[in-house]
This record gives structure tokens, sequence and C-alpha cells, in this order.
């Protein structure tokens, strides 16, 4: 599961979804690299049925191994992709971090405050449920299940 769901300790009946997720360059366009980790943040959101972000803050990490003028730009583009994307979808970048890294590293926090009817809980599918795939799966289920084959109670879990 790549959110968390957390109930208020406030306000009964509220819960906080969140997610946090980061990528290191993926293509050679900077601006299509930052809608690339912007989708990636929120397709874990739109995962559990949350389509209204209340906030998404943004995790940046500035290469100091590139040339001053390439970093400026290539660090522009990644921000404005993010950005633009969390606009189309509705939201607003509000603030986040930014780290001096190594390599150009561009991802978000993304959260939401709703009510139990508001998303989905991974662990309430059933047996004989339909899944609808919207995509080919990646190599990420792959993995999990090679991991997972190495501890008996998680693969029948799985199986």
């Amino acid at each position: 599961m790549d959110v968390c769901i957390t109930p208020s300790k406030r306000y009964e009946g509220l819960f906080l979804v969140a997610t946090t997720d980061f990528f290191y360059p993926l293509c050679e366009d900077p601006y299509l690299q930052g809608q690339v980790a912007c989708a990636n943040v929120l397709s874990d959101m739109y995962a559990q049925g949350i389509t209204n972000i209340d906030n998404v803050l943004m995790i940046l990490g500035v290469s100091d191994q590139m040339p001053p003028d390439e970093r400026f730009i290539a660090t522009h583009l990644m921000m404005k992709g993010f950005a633009d994307l969390v606009h189309y979808a509705g939201g607003k970048v509000t603030g986040g971090q930014t780290i001096i890294n190594s390599w150009p590293i561009l991802g978000g926090c993304a959260k939401s405050i709703g009510k139990e009817c508001d998303f989905i809980r991974p662990d309430q599918g059933l047996a004989g449920d339909v899944l609808i795939l919207t995509k080919p799966l990646g190599t990420q289920p792959a993995a999990f299940m090679r991991d997972w084959s190495k501890v008996p109670c998680k693969w029948e879990r799985a199986a």
C-alpha cells in the first residue's frame, strides 16, 4: 500500500490520506520528468479512490553534478512539469523541501482529508471482486511476488 490512512485524533469520522513518492530521472525531457513524478504521486491517491487532493508538497533534489546553467534550466522545467500536472488535476503545490544532491530527484507528498466513504481500503478486496487494469502492469508486481514468495504467510495471502 502506497498511502497512509490515519484517523483524526481531533475530529471523529475524518481521516488523513497521504502518500509520498519520488523518482530519479527516467527520461531526458525535464518537463516530462516533472509530469511523470507528479503522476506517480497522484496515482497513489487515485488508487485509493481519492480524486480531490487537498495539498501537494514538492520534494526536489537539485543536482550539484550538473553545470549551473543546465541545472537551472532542468530544475525549472522539472518543477514546472510537476506543478502544471498538479494544477491540471485540480490541485496546487503549496510548499515542499529542496536539497542539494548528486542526482536530480523529484517527487511529492499528496494529502487529503475525508470520511471513510471517500476512499477505498486495499485490504477490503474479496475473492471474486473484479479488478480493472487501466494500463499494463509494470515490474513492481513481479518484484513484490518474488519477495513475497520468500515469506510463506505473504505468499499464501497473495495467492
